[in-house]
Formats: C-alpha cells, structure tokens, sequence
C-alpha cells in the first residue's frame, strides 16, 4: 500500500503538483472551500456526483496548501472511488510513513 500512497501524493517526494491535475481555472467553490474550511486543519472530504470536478478542486486545493508552505507530507490524498482497503488501514499506513 506505501507505493499506491507515493504514488497517489506525488508532492510528497516532489512538493508540487502537476498542472494536469491543478487545473489552472479556479471555480467559485474552490475559494468558498479555501476561505471557510482550511483553516480549521481538519479532514476535508468532498462527495458529489462523479464528473463535476471534485478531485480538480481537491488538488488546487493542495496546490495552495503547498504554496503557503505546508509540509507535503502533512497532505494525504486518497480517492474511494477505487478504494479496496479500510480507511483505518489508509491512515495508519499513512502514520507509518510519515
């Protein structure tokens, strides 16, 4: 599981993230979330339909994070679309990595 979570969080060895996924345009939900949520330092978990751009602000949202000099590694992406683990197991690999 550590390389699909290496994997996933390229900016853990590279500490940016690709523009292919950090769309440049920034929709008006990616501000509300940045303004209202990511101060609080809290797990962020965005649902929906699938399609409409979730992941895209997830990772602008991490673009930014990064940018204001949070530690990569303290950013852990994971999508449940394809998810085969526990989430318990998730976070505790993520706690032995970091």
């Amino acid at each position: 599981m550590e390389n699909i979570l290496l994997l996933i969080n390229e900016w853990w060895e590279s500490g940016t993230i690709s523009r292919e996924k950090a769309k440049e345009y920034r929709r008006k939900i990616f501000h509300d979330v940045l303004e209202t949520y990511l101060q609080y330092k809290q797990i962020l978990v965005l649902t929906g339909l699938r399609r409409v751009g979730k992941s895209t602000i997830i990772y602008q949202l991490i673009e930014e994070l990064l940018k204001s000099g949070v530690d990569s590694k303290n950013i852990l992406y994971f999508s449940f679309d394809e998810a085969i683990e526990d989430p318990v197991k998730i976070l505790e690999e993520y706690g032995r990595i970091t």
